[in-house]
C-alpha cells in the first residue's frame, strides 16, 4: 500500500511539473513592443493610434497611447513588425522591420510631424474679350481723363 501511495504522489508531482513547465515555456514565447509617442517639439501625444502588424502573417494589434504618450503591445508573437502611429492633425509615422525576439521587450520611440496643410485657391472671373478679326487696339477714355491729359499741341479729336 505504501508503494502505491508513493507512485501516486510521484505521478501527481510529475504531472504538475510538466504542466508548469509548459505554462512557463508558453509565457516566454512572446515579446513586447513599447515606447512613447511625441510630436516634433518633444511634447507627448496622448490618444495616438498605434498599429503593429507582423509583416509575414499580416496579423495586427492596435492600442492607443495613454495620457503620458506611452504605449505597450504585450504578448506579441516573435517576428518582424511594421509599426504605424497616427493621430488627428499630425502626419502618420511608419517604422518598418522591427525585429521582436522571444521573451524580449523592444522600445520604439515614435516622433510625429505636423501634417502638411493643403491650401486651395479658386479664382473666378471672366476673361477679357480679345479682338482677333483685325489688328486695331483701342479703349474707351473717360471724360475726366480727356480733361486732365495734357494735349501738347494735339487736338482732342485725335484721342479717339
Amino acid at each position: 500500500m505504501h508503494t502505491v501511495l508513493k507512485r501516486t504522489v510521484l505521478a501527481i508531482l510529475a504531472m504538475f511539473f510538466f504542466l508548469g513547465a509548459g505554462l512557463l515555456a508558453r509565457a516566454q514565447s512572446t515579446g513586447t513592443l513599447q515606447g512613447t509617442v511625441t510630436d516634433s517639439t518633444g511634447a507627448v501625444v496622448a490618444g495616438a493610434h498605434v498599429v503593429a502588424t507582423e509583416m509575414h502573417t499580416g496579423i495586427s494589434r492596435t492600442v492607443e497611447s495613454d495620457s503620458a504618450g506611452n504605449y505597450a503591445l504585450p504578448s506579441l508573437q516573435p517576428g518582424t513588425y511594421r509599426l504605424v502611429v497616427s493621430t488627428t492633425g499630425m502626419q502618420p509615422s511608419t517604422l518598418e522591420n522591427i525585429v521582436l525576439a522571444v521573451d524580449s521587450t523592444e522600445r520604439v520611440e515614435v516622433k510625429l510631424g505636423v501634417a502638411a496643410t493643403v491650401e486651395t485657391v479658386e479664382v473666378n472671373g471672366a476673361a477679357e474679350q480679345m479682338n482677333i478679326s483685325d489688328m486695331t487696339v483701342g479703349q474707351v477714355i473717360s471724360e475726366r481723363t480727356v480733361q486732365q491729359i495734357p494735349l501738347n499741341g494735339r487736338h482732342f479729336l485725335d484721342l479717339g
